[in-house]
């Protein structure tokens, strides 16, 4: 049982390897930079914007943008770094899921985000290499919000300095437009 959901955790990221993989080469012939002029978190260098449901938070515009239709206000979108083997996951339900991460728990915290109050957690997994950040239980408007990021543990460095970037800019409101803003120029 332990090797099968070791192996779903291997085919999900080798599969996201590849998705990062080709949408690197798509971003790399695009070449799309913003202006320092443009930048409004100084944390994150370069930043895009998304902004859904009664969430909103800055990440690296070089990072490719999966949104995932869902219903209501409830947001599910994927970020991807195209260079460093880095995914931020966002997304909401109207119940708690507090789904099972591979791994060993190496740290375990309360923390505010945008003013409200959750968990967040990080976990290692030194069969896989893989490193679990996760900031959830975070209850605004009847929703719970999960944000998290998995990496390779050569990348946690880097990666959990985004993850500090990121988790910085979020923005919880009782109304947030639905825009998703790269601003290449």
């Amino acid at each position: 049982m332990e090797r099968r959901h070791f192996l779903i955790i291997l085919i999900v990221f080798l599969a996201a390897l590849v998705v990062a993989g080709v949408y690197a080469i798509v971003a790399l012939n695009r070449k799309a930079s913003v202006p320092p002029s443009a930048l409004q978190h100084p944390g994150v260098a370069q930043q895009a914007k998304y902004a859904k449901g009664s969430i909103g938070f800055f990440y690296p515009s070089a990072w490719i943008t999966n949104d995932i239709p869902a219903s209501g206000d409830l947001i599910s979108v994927q970020l991807m770094s195209p260079e460093d083997t880095i995914v931020f996951v966002a997304s909401s339900d109207m119940k708690l899921n507090d789904y099972k991460v591979d791994g060993t728990l190496t740290s375990e915290k309360e923390v505010t985000i945008g003013g409200v109050t959750g968990k967040e957690r990080v976990w290692e997994n030194g069969k896989s290499q893989t490193v679990v950040f996760r900031a959830d239980n975070l209850k605004f408007q009847d929703r719970f919000f999960r944000l998290e990021l998995f990496t390779v543990q050569s990348r946690k460095v880097k990666a959990e300095r985004y993850w500090r970037d990121i988790l910085t800019t979020v923005k919880f409101s009782e109304t947030v437009q639905g825009t998703i803003e790269a601003n290449p120029q």
